[in-house]
């Protein structure tokens, strides 16, 4: 039987008719492309007259707030507590829209996918082990949100099945970004057989793969297999896979006797349709709002209403993208949509919160000029991009070319996946950059071609035992020694992976520890740390050989083992607290504040006064400053006897921009307690915002001196005072009594910033030669603290050959 795509988009031979028809009879097989916004199931059948393999939707029933029914093969990826229980798809995504009676991540559940992999849990829902009156029934993380609507669809499929007649037993396949690293993998793979559902490690398909053959499946039924396909040379095609919640990019490459071969995917891209509607949301439609309150919300608060507002700005996005895709993939989108400003309006936008009252608007509105603007962010260069700190969709494009070593001059084909790529502003920003000579298509039903794609996949992997094409790692997966890092497997390699071997390591000289850790990153260009590997051997000496092996499995995995002074070790790695590339310090925070959620579920939602300031600390430690200020504010509002006013203060005055508000906040700490640090950040933020003649700094600042008459610091600000106000000769008083104080001191007994300030006043003393020794020492000291403390800590392992081979 033929092993390659000819199976699916050419005549079929007698022979593989009759194997074909026996494997179908026996068995359904069903893909699903489980989406951020939207899923869709689709099944496998064999045309008799056309002689050809094809898909075709499985409808799915889905149920309604009110009780009424439908079904559909597109499913949206919410869930939704109702009065009658449960809800799942399109009933579910209604009561997104009903915020009086539902909020994200409280009674209902959307976007999950994204949260995968990350140890987050949602610390105010209603379906907590503590709270659910639903019996069995528990939601309290993103896993728990994707294993209870797989099994809800494992369900509705049985039943469907059932229903058309078709055989009972069902093999599946299910769609996953590309770019989605092991622990998205792993969490989405346990989530799913928790559901019941029978899925293999090698039915899990990357999205772009599936993508291309449910486009090579769309132009067979059609009878236009030349349309991908060249007799003469290869094809290479980029797929550009844009939906709710991801831009995957994945870059192919298929010979004249369609044989696929992945040459290279796009780095994880967290960007897609729902990054559109939330900076709309965010950009536009929150400053629109009402607010009762006249303080600044916390961003807890905001991140709700960026919610509650995502779904009007969804729709506002949907009427500007129907009324501008005119041309197709040549729409002049973005000149039509500037050269007329048009205004888009939504139905009124109401939230009542606890804590800020009433925010309200009467009519959310987009321009479409402004929208246009929008546009232009997300379809931007590269460089421009990253100078403003905005996502581009062609930062994964020229991320998977560069990994492929392929122009875009080279590429034949793009094909278009994704609700989100139906958007007319993206289809002309893709046309403009590949140019008249690279032909983008745009297949048929989007939305549907992954699934389609999924269903081929079921049957090649459960019915034939083959996979038409393999998944390949993102990035360079390599690990570091004392000599520098080594590559383990290149990017491209496809999965799963024989062994390979890294010989000729050996422990350090430098080292005193019976513990030891090879480090492991994935890296193009960038480091993204995977896991340490680590193994005690007691009594172990300098110069001892370590091995070390390695393999990816099908769900890429990184399996490892280690064998020293005979003994072995083996182990993979634990999920990592984020998708992203992140330091120590900001996985340090990601692990407090999914601590302080924790601790929000488990107490009803009223967080921990402990739990609120280790995230404000691992937050400044960052420089988080703003996330910081809010949690110190969430830390006083849940816990009245506590006061963080001149924590907050000075987080808003690190985050700049922020003079005003810091001002009331050391105004209320001042009220609280006019102690000396109280004094000292309310001098200063009166200086910042109402300058060295303000009555009330004055003020202020004496009754400080009152309080603390041999304070240097206070009579330092004293003079400065003085000297802006113009009292000159009060001013010269005091820089004498400065001068002579510090004079009488050794400089090395003095600190930084007294230093600082002594060198100032030797300068108005005319005292020029001493304050350039204080410059001196001052640069002494600051070049101490700057001292470099790099380095990764685990350089125990030092390899003295670069030998790596695989194992035959």
């Amino acid at each position: 039987m033929e092993k390659n795509l000819k199976l699916v988009v050419s005549t079929m031979s007698q022979d593989v008719i009759v194997d074909v028809e026996r494997t179908l009879a026996n068995t359904t097989f069903v893909g699903i492309d489980f989406g951020t916004s939207t899923t869709t199931v689709t099944r496998l059948i064999f045309d008799g007259e056309t002689r050809r393999l094809r898909s075709e939707p499985l409808k799915i029933v889905q149920v309604h707030a009110d009780g009424l029914r439908d079904r559909d093969h597109l499913v949206p990826t919410v869930i939704a507590l109702s009065p009658k229980g449960l809800i799942f798809g399109s009933g579910a995504k209604e009561c997104l829209r009903d915020t009086a009676k539902y909020a994200e991540e409280i009674n209902v559940w959307s976007c999950f996918k994204m949260r995968l992999g990350e140890q987050y849990c949602y610390p105010k829902t209603f379906l907590s082990a503590a709270k659910s009156r639903i019996p069995g029934v528990v939601l309290e993380t993103p896993k728990d949100a994707a294993r209870l609507f797989f099994a809800y669809l494992h369900e509705q499929i049985q039943e469907a099945v059932e229903r058309d007649g078709l055989p009972s037993t069902i093999r599946y396949a299910v769609t996953v970004p590309a770019s989605f690293a092991v622990n998205q993998r792993t969490e989405l793979m346990s989530a799913i057989r928790d559901a019941g559902l029978p899925l293999d490690s090698e039915a899990l398909l990357d999205e772009p793969n599936s993508a291309f053959m449910g486009t090579a499946a769309f132009f067979s039924e059609q009878g236009r297999e030349g349309v991908l396909f060249r007799r003469d040379e290869p094809v290479r095609t980029l797929i550009f896979d844009f939906g709710a919640g991801t831009c995957d990019i994945s870059m192919l490459e298929v010979d004249p006797k369609m044989k696929m071969r992945n040459l290279a995917i796009s780095k994880f891209t967290a960007l897609g349709g729902r990054d559109i509607d939330r900076k709309i949301a965010e950009d536009y439609l929150y400053p629109q709002l009402n607010v009762q309150s006249g303080e600044e919300p916390t961003k807890d608060v905001k991140e709700g209403l960026y919610y509650a507002l995502r779904t009007p700005a969804e729709r506002l996005k949907i009427a500007i993208c129907s009324e501008y895709d005119k041309s197709g993939v040549h729409a002049s989108a973005f000149a039509d949509a500037e050269r007329e400003a048009r205004d888009f309006t939504e139905t009124a936008f109401l939230q009542r919160t606890q804590r800020f009252g009433v925010f309200s608007c009467n009519n959310p509105n987009m321009n479409s000029s402004d929208f246009a603007e929008l546009m232009r962010r997300f379809t931007a260069d590269v460089r421009s991009a990253y100078e403003k700190g905005d996502k581009t969709i062609f930062e994964p494009i020229e991320n998977v070319m560069q990994k492929a070593k392929v122009s875009k001059e080279e590429i034949d084909f793009v094909i278009l996946v994704g609700g989100s790529s139906k958007n007319p502003f993206i289809k002309e920003a893709l046309s403009d950059y590949f140019g008249r000579f690279v032909e983008i298509i745009e297949p048929g039903d989007i939305q549907t071609l992954v699934a389609r794609g999924a269903a081929i996949h079921a049957f090649a992997v459960n019915g034939l035992g083959v996979s038409f094409i393999h998944p390949i790692t993102s990035d360079d997966i390599r690990i570091e020694t004392a000599d520098g890092s080594h590559c383990i497997f290149a990017a491209g390699t496809p999965v799963p992976t024989g062994v390979v071997q890294v010989y000729d390591l050996y422990i350090g000289e430098d080292s005193d520890d019976d513990y030891f850790g090879i480090p492991f990153y994935a890296s193009i260009g960038r480091e993204s740390p995977i896991g340490v590997a680590k193994f005690n051997v007691p009594g172990v000496s300098p110069g001892t050989r370590v091995v070390l092996s390695c393999r990816l499995t099908a769900d890429k995995v990184l399996k490892y083992g280690i064998e020293v002074n005979g003994r072995e070790f083996t182990g993979d790695f634990a999920m990592p607290v984020s998708t992203q590339s992140m330091s120590e310090k900001q996985q340090a925070r990601v692990r407090a504040e999914n601590n302080l959620r924790i601790s929000m579920m488990s107490n009803n939602g009223e967080p921990s006064i402990e739990a609120l300031t280790a995230a404000a600390t691992a937050c400044k430690d960052v420089e988080a400053w703003c996330d910081a200020a809010d949690h110190y504010r969430n830390a006083m509002f849940h816990n009245r006897g506590e006061h963080f006013e001149r924590e907050i203060a000075d987080a808003y005055r690190k985050a700049g921009g922020h003079d005003e508000v810091e001002l009331e906040w050391c105004r209320r700490a001042y009220d609280y307690n006019e102690n000396y640090l109280n004094h000292w950040y309310l001098i200063w933020a009166l200086r910042r915002n109402e300058g060295w003649a303000s009555e009330e700094l004055k003020e202020c600042l004496e009754d400080a001196i009152d309080k603390w008459p041999d304070d240097m610091d206070l009579k330092y600000i004293e003079w400065f005072r003085l000297k802006a106000v113009g009292e000159r000769a009060a001013a010269e008083r005091i820089c004498r009594d400065l001068f002579e104080a510090w004079n009488s001191h050794s400089l090395e007994s003095l600190g930084e910033y007294t230093l600082e300030r002594f060198a100032d006043v030797a300068r108005a003393m005319g005292e020029q030669a001493l304050s350039k020794r204080i410059d001196d020492a001052v640069a002494r000291m600051r070049a101490l603290h700057n001292v470099n403390q790099g380095g990764s800590g685990f350089t125990l392992v030092r390899q003295s050959k670069a030998n790596i081979a695989e194992r035959k």
